[in-house]
């Protein structure tokens, strides 16, 4: 464990130097391999002085050397106090992986999360316990923290457990040990300072299968209610259902990924429901009890259907600000693994902002910049109740992307909140760096190919300044191709492509769908000094965002993916053997791919140029016709033609 500050700081002297807005960050678990089901933990020096506005926990898994599990296991990340000869344990995350069986020792991927709430479990030494449900290696685990300097909202006086099963969970539907027996109701003690309180309930269902017995194919696969009764009074219900699995971010996965599934999907963080009970509260006790929608199970489950259920009450004093206006996070453009549905983008920015005030924001005056481009305004209006989140999103003029040099960082700040200035300034601003853009030509073809339930799909291509449709493909036929010219202005623009059913244009776990293509290409245009063609995915579940500029000048979002410092192929056309040359000022590794006409990746190789590389391939075996070969490199792209005789 370590803890990094700039001077190296002793924490007894946070006080002294801090200013609200810094950052202080500790580090626990740093790449752990996940290679088997177990507990790993580590002993973790969290600062036991110091006021902290926000507090929050990256988690980024990775893949070990042998590359990544194929299975989605569970996981979470816990806060474990020696209580005598017992652990006193507090879940603070939990994240099911995906199913990354195509993935090798370079992919990563991080979520990041506010633990604000859990401040009294994150002071002085505490271990800190990452579990893994897996029975196959495995993946790494990476966790930090980052205390960001500053009055808290509000004073979190406690974190009191309410219901735990623990990674084995309550049994669902089984008669003999009904999940009522473990969500009976409690009475919690207040303390005299308590103002405030949240209930929290994290519940993932897990176990499926029917041979008749689980005519719901519970508890992975049903949409099941809880309702929490506060003082003996039914107050909220809720579905334990996520319904968006299609969309989760990480996408292309190798398992059943695009099934919703009760409170998780694979790749992502568990449902979490939130419910402030402050105006429930009187005396010195509140009682909560938790009723589960009933259900009947006798048999067809590979395990016996069981929800994992972690249920806390946080205690708060007195909040801090009336009036306080949280720029949490910048979602685009960004290179945050959790927005990558939507980046890069030179579309919309799109923001996250907090109410950690005690009153409704009405009203709030954002203003924003690709930095150091030219300032843009944004009046926004509606109602955000306290401690409560709203995305926004700001709209982008093309020439302030034009000129926003070549920094790549987008930065926003709440200027006023409900029409004066924000009580607390030290969190309305934030930036994010972010990834160009690809430009395309200003003429192109797009050429998509339906799958057998051409109904589903739905594609569409929009001017993001101006809000033209410049193509819009719906009720379409199957098994078709369509085809269109475009001859676009200057601009950024989005294309779109969905699928009704959730499983894209091609999936491995539904053959009698076909599968389809989408490609932007130049192949077949007259006049092209370079021919490229730019196969987008097509096991997206939901949907694929792609955005791209047209006619950017230099220095502009992008840069067009046609420049290697020089390549050279020959003979071309070929009856076999063709030579690739590369000759380049930057030296590094090159990848080349060459596709098929259907967009058919055919072969793909990896090589190191110092100065001038030849390398030789062959076609044997392959048909006569067009291929395109794809050469990546560490300064440009660059595609040609290839003519196989």
């Amino acid at each position: 464990m370590k803890i990094v500050k700039i001077l190296s700081l002793l924490l007894v002297s946070v006080n002294i130097y801090a200013a609200p807005g810094d950052t202080l960050r500790v580090n626990s678990h740093n790449e752990t391999h996940w290679s088997w089901n177990g507990q790993y933990q580590d002993t973790v020096q969290f600062p036991s002085s110091g006021d902290f506005q926000k507090i929050r926990m990256h988690y980024v898994m990775g893949c070990p050397s042998g590359g990544c599990s194929e299975w989605d296991y569970k996981t979470n990340i816990e806060i474990w106090q020696p209580d005598g000869n017992n652990m006193d344990k507090y879940e603070i995350a939990r994240i099911i992986t995906p199913y990354a069986g195509n993935r090798d020792s370079s992919w990563k991927h991080e979520y990041i999360i506010d633990v604000t709430d859990y401040a009294p479990l994150l002071n002085g030494q505490q271990i800190v316990n990452a579990y893994y449900g897996g029975f196959q290696d495995g993946f790494t685990v990476t966790i930090w923290f980052e205390f960001i300097e500053g009055t808290p909202p509000r004073e979190v006086l406690s974190v009191d457990k309410v219901y735990r099963s623990g990674a084995g969970g309550f049994k669902y539907g089984i008669s003999s040990d009904p999940i009522e027996n473990h969500l009976n109701k409690k009475t919690m003690n207040l303390d005299n300072n308590t103002e405030s309180a949240k209930f929290r309930l994290v519940a993932t269902g897990h176990g499926f299968g029917n041979d008749g017995g689980n005519p719901e194919n519970c508890a992975e696969f049903c949409a099941k209610e809880f309702t929490l009764e506060v003082n003996n009074q039914p107050q909220f219900t809720n579905l334990v259902w996520k319904d968006d699995c299609g969309s989760e971010p990480y996408y292309g996965q190798t398992g059943t990924w695009v099934y919703n599934r009760a409170g998780w999907c694979p790749g992502s963080q568990a449902q979490i429901f939130d419910h402030e009970l402050k105006p429930f509260l009187s005396g010195n006790t509140v009682a909560l009890d938790v009723d589960w929608e009933n259900y009947t199970y006798t048999s067809g489950s590979s395990f016996d259907p069981h929800y994992w259920i972690e249920a806390q009450l946080f205690q708060y004093g007195p909040s801090a600000y009336e009036v306080d206006a949280d720029l949490d996070m910048i979602l685009t453009p960004s290179t945050y693994d959790r927005a990558s549905r939507y980046n890069p983008s030179c579309g919309n920015a799109m923001i996250r902002v907090k109410n950690q005030g005690s009153t409704d924001i009405n009203s709030m005056k954002i203003e924003y910049n690709y930095s150091p481009g030219g300032m843009m305004e944004f009046d926004w209006s509606g109602t955000l109740n306290p401690y409560e989140s709203v995305d926004i999103e700001l709209p982008i003029k093309d020439e302030y992307i034009y000129s926003k040099g070549n920094q790549n960082i987008f930065t926003a700040e709440i200027t006023q909140v409900n029409g004066q200035t924000d009580e607390n300034s030290t969190n309305n601003s934030n930036h994010s760096y972010f990834e160009d853009v690809n430009v395309m030509p200003s003429t192109f073809v797009t050429k998509l190919k339906t799958n057998n339930n051409g109904q589903d799909t739905r594609m569409s291509l929009v001017r993001i300044s101006t809000g033209d449709t410049i193509l819009d493909y719906n009720n379409l036929s199957s098994n078709t191709e369509y085809f269109d010219t475009l001859n676009l202005d200057g601009g950024c623009y989005k294309l779109h492509v969905s699928d009704a059913a959730g499983d894209g244009l091609q999936w491995w776990a539904n053959q009698n769908q076909g599968s389809g293509y989408l490609q932007l290409t130049n192949l077949g245009l007259p006049d092209q000094d370079s021919v490229f063609i730019e196969p987008l995915p097509t096991d997206f579940g939901n949907f694929y965002t792609y955005f791209f500029s047209v006619d950017y000048p230099v220095g502009g979002v992008g840069s067009i993916p046609n420049n290697v410092d020089d390549v050279v192929v020959y003979p071309n056309p070929t009856n076999d053997i063709f030579n690739v040359e590369v000759s380049t000022v930057k030296n590094g590794e090159y990848v080349i791919e060459i596709f098929s006409t259907t967009g058919a990746k055919v072969l793909e190789d990896r090589f190191s140029v110092t100065s001038i590389a030849k390398k030789n391939y062959s076609l044997e075996g392959f048909d006569s016709g067009i291929y395109l070969m794809k050469i990546k490199g560490p300064q440009s792209n660059h595609t040609k033609r290839i003519i196989k005789n």
